[in-house]
């Protein structure tokens, strides 16, 4: 599913920006949640 998003991505900078975001946001939440539930 990942390799899908990054052929997508590659396609325009556009694409590659919301994309990174997008990542960025799912580890920030994910370090979140380790954070408050250890």
């Amino acid at each position: 599913m990942a390799q899908k998003y990054e052929k997508a991505c590659t396609l325009c900078a556009k694409c590659l920006i919301l994309c990174m975001v997008n990542h960025l946001n799912n580890v920030m939440k994910k370090l979140i949640h380790n954070t408050l539930y250890q």
